[in-house]
């Protein structure tokens, strides 16, 4: 099977619930990322619970919840054809104060490589900004 995949890994100083709010409350995600449009999740995140997601350019994607960790990892998973795609997102404690927290896109399939090339790196790249944002409009700040 193909791999395809990027993460971004930023240190941060921020409430871990105030992030975890901000990754798994669908209506917040137009103001930390300006690719996306609208989304909308079954409330409360959970493993087994759908979605979507409308980007600005492109069709809206079905999207599942893979994992939830509350607060410290929410993962989700959209298929298109040859592949899935999964958000992954982590927060790590790194000592008294502060965490890692990491943004990772994963394509998996035969046209992974493919998928990764035409849509991944254009959304990894953002990964920077959008972490940002998140932690910003969290009430933290990257150390």
């Amino acid at each position: 099977m193909s791999i395809w995949q990027s993460e971004t890994k930023l240190n941060i100083s921020a409430d871990p619930d105030a992030i975890w709010h901000r990754w798994s409350t669908p209506d917040l995600w137009p103001q930390d990322d300006p690719d996306t449009r609208a989304a909308f999740l079954e409330v409360p995140a959970a493993a087994g619970v759908s979605g979507w997601a409308q980007p600005r350019r492109g069709p809206r994607s079905a999207l599942t919840v893979t994992r939830a960790d509350q607060p410290s990892a929410l993962d989700f998973r959209s298929s298109f054809p040859g592949a899935t795609m999964s958000f992954e997102h982590e927060l790590t404690p790194i000592d008294d104060t502060g965490y890692a927290m990491t943004h990772r896109l994963v394509f998996e399939g035969p046209l992974a490589g493919i998928w990764g090339r035409l849509i991944g790196a254009s959304i990894a790249r953002g990964f920077p900004s959008v972490m940002g944002s998140i932690v910003r409009n969290a009430g933290g700040h990257i150390t």
